[in-house]
């Protein structure tokens, strides 16, 4: 199973991870350094929370 990486860093998510998400659908994890010109956030919270919120995302890559 391939696993969603953030792109800053290249780190696998895992669940309880803090993430954004932002208009073009990018998750980034909000420690991460800004190393591109991100796009406006449009959501907050854990990599569960957004995974399981947004019906484009695929469950089973919950780790």
């Amino acid at each position: 199973m391939a696993y969603i990486q953030c792109p800053d860093c290249g780190k696998a998510y895992v669940s309880q991870d803090e993430v954004a998400l932002d208009v073009i659908n990018t998750i980034i994890h909000k420690e991460c350094p800004d190393k591109r010109n991100h796009l406006n956030i449009i959501d907050e919270g854990t990599f569960e929370e957004i995974v399981k919120r947004y019906p484009f995302f695929d469950e089973s890559r919950l780790a």
